[in-house]
């Protein structure tokens, strides 16, 4: 059996990732510019991480973790990291104060 090309298990990740996302509405207010989409190769699974950059690559905070097998397409698991989403709003509130924004765009 020959795996799937990259961009048939992105497509599978990326479903699965929205589905798992829309179980947390309190994360649709959280600004998501900056995001990104890494992709780890292992073997018979393919690990798509979004994640936004930092000034360190070790600084990135990874909001999801989606693993998928490279041959059959299934999703193996989908992980929502909570504590990095909350991380990612507080930043953002954080940007609003320091550049002026009014408190009814907030």
């Amino acid at each position: 059996m020959n795996k799937l090309k990259l961009k048939t298990l992105q497509a599978a990740a990326r479903e699965a990732t929205r589905n798992a996302l829309s179980k947390y509405p309190q994360f649709a207010s959280v600004p998501t510019e900056g995001l990104t989409l890494g992709t780890v190769l292992d073997g018979d699974t393919v690990t798509f991480e979004l994640y936004v950059a930092q000034d360190r690559p070790r600084d990135a905070i990874v909001l999801t973790t989606t693993k998928v097998d490279s041959y059959s397409g299934t999703v193996l698991a989908v992980q929502v990291h909570d504590k990095a989403w909350q991380r990612l709003a507080q930043q953002s509130v954080a940007a609003d104060r320091r550049e002026g924004a009014p408190p009814a765009e907030r």
